[in-house]
């Protein structure tokens, strides 16, 4: 394989034939490290499988049959993604519309992944990508909405299949940060040739090759860490050894090592906050609030889940619509929830990447990782308030308008910074310890969340006037999602 070189460390923008995004030459990149099988699906197997399922296949989608080989890790790993073969087509509930079809291409857990029949422009060959129930089990996840990501699904796709690549290998050498500025673009240049995976800051991370063509890289933007593989140890060892940083084992000849998730700060348990202020600013920005009668379902639940549900959880399923809970952020309902060795998963990410949980009497939120196993993330509280306001502020349905600023610091959210008149930092003490903090503007019925891992800021407000006034009065540009 020959390396890429003069990578440049920014968002991805897919080459363009005619408008048609097109991923191949990156999904013979990631293939490449571990794998020279080859496919054997043709063009001709791609236009039946069309014909069989009247649905068109989106580009990206093509490509990675193409690609792939049935017996690669991207079909037989945890999650995974569906054989050409097996693709299908399934009614699911839509949000304000009736049931739609739709084609499930890649499932985790209980959740599928899948696209919608699209008719026109880029949504035919690059359509988003939604999120639903694989196989409801009862007839609240059969009338359970489905959830639209927000991400093209050649983006969200090479994020899956490049974390996929990684954990697949024998042995995988975890790089401590502090060993390692990786958000310094030359720093990082020096070791790695970046391979473009999409949006890398909004998905899952960004792939990476090295000089030496046997190795492996991933950057985890939710660890904050780099991960380097190969098929042996050496390779890994001598590669460390080489530029010189210090690492730890996260997989060694095949083996799993025990591990803490590295150099990520530990939580802090506190006291859990009451919640209701944040939904009453929800509220009064949209007609939130419509009380629920699931204490039976809830009390049942913890019977049979041998464990309390956290009340900042509670008080969610308690005050909102399902409606706000299924998207793009999936909550699950108190009857489905389930004990699985202690952790119980009450949340799915919108690209379907990450699953979240708690535990019995703790206030920490844990994460799911490639590898199955768990991270501390943050508190219940501050976390599940944050996912409500995203829910939300994606509400296109309902005339919110959502943009971004990126590259936004906390200097520029200061007292003396640029947004400071404009959004004021609200439910502080709630957000401790978790990655988002909350800000809202009463005056222009605004709200914002900030990610402190990827200095963004998201700004939601009723109709483009208070964005464009927002924009025109710090003088910075607003990237428009909806």
């Amino acid at each position: 394989m020959s390396c890429v070189t003069g990578m440049v460390w920014s968002l991805y923008e897919p080459q363009k034939r005619g408008g048609i995004s097109m991923i191949l030459e990156e999904l013979k990149k990631i293939k490449s490290f571990g794998s020279d099988r080859e496919s054997y699906v043709t063009p001709e197997d791609i236009a039946d499988k069309e014909r069989e399922l009247g649905f068109t296949l989106p580009q990206a989608l093509q490509e990675f049959y193409l690609t792939f080989h049935e017996n690669d890790p991207v079909f037989s790993a945890k999650n995974r993604f569906i054989p050409l073969r097996e693709l299908e087509r399934t009614e699911r509930h839509l949000v304000g519309s009736q049931n739609v079809e739709v084609i499930t291409f890649y499932t985790y857990g209980i959740w599928g992944v899948g696209f919608r029949k699209e008719t026109s422009g880029q949504d035919i060959y690059d359509p988003y990508t939604y999120t639903y129930y694989n196989n409801p089990k009862n007839q609240k996840q059969k009338q359970a909405s489905i959830c639209r990501s927000g991400y093209r699904l050649s983006s969200s796709m090479l994020g899956w299949v490049s974390a996929q690549q990684l954990f697949s290998q024998n042995s995988i050498g975890r790089i401590d940060p502090k060993e390692l500025a990786y958000n310094d673009q030359e720093a990082v240049c020096k070791i790695f040739n970046m391979l473009p995976i999409g949006q890398a800051e909004n998905n899952i991370g960004r792939a990476c090759s090295t000089k030496n063509p046997d190795l492996y890289g991933f950057i985890d933007f939710g660890l904050r860490c780099v991960f380097v593989s190969a098929d042996s140890s050496s390779q890994v060892t001598d590669f460390m050894e080489n530029i010189h940083v210090g690492f730890q084992w996260y997989k060694l000849d095949g083996k799993l090592i025990e591990k803490t998730h590295g150099t990520q700060k530990p939580i802090k348990k506190r006291a859990l906050l009451d919640i209701e202020p944040a939904i009453e600013t929800l509220d009064h920005f949209i007609n939130v609030i419509d009380l629920q009668s699931l204490e039976q379902e809830i009390a049942e639940a913890e019977q049979r889940l041998g464990a309390v549900i956290p009340e900042p959880l509670k008080k969610l399923y308690l005050c909102i619509p399902r409606k706000y809970l299924d998207a793009p952020n999936c909550f699950v309902l108190p009857e489905c929830l389930k004990n699985e060795d202690g952790k119980i998963r009450f949340l799915s990410s919108s690209q379907g990447v990450f699953d979240y949980a708690f535990e019995h009497l703790s206030p920490i939120v844990y994460r799911s990782e490639m590898d199955g196993s768990w991270s501390e993330y943050g508190v219940i509280d501050g976390f599940v308030v944050t996912q409500l306001f995203w829910n939300i502020m994606n509400r296109e349905d309902l005339g919110i308008v959502l943009a971004e600023i990126p590259q936004c610091t906390k200097r520029s959210l200061s007292a003396k910074g640029a947004l400071e008149k404009n959004l004021i930092p609200c439910f502080q003490k709630l957000t401790m310890e978790n990655m988002q903090q909350l800000y809202h503007s009463p005056e222009n019925n605004m709200i914002a969340v900030y990610d402190k891992r990827l200095k963004m800021l998201y700004v939601a407000a009723h109709g483009e006037e208070p964005l464009k006034n927002l924009e025109e009065e710090t003088k910075r540009g607003l990237s428009w999602l909806t």
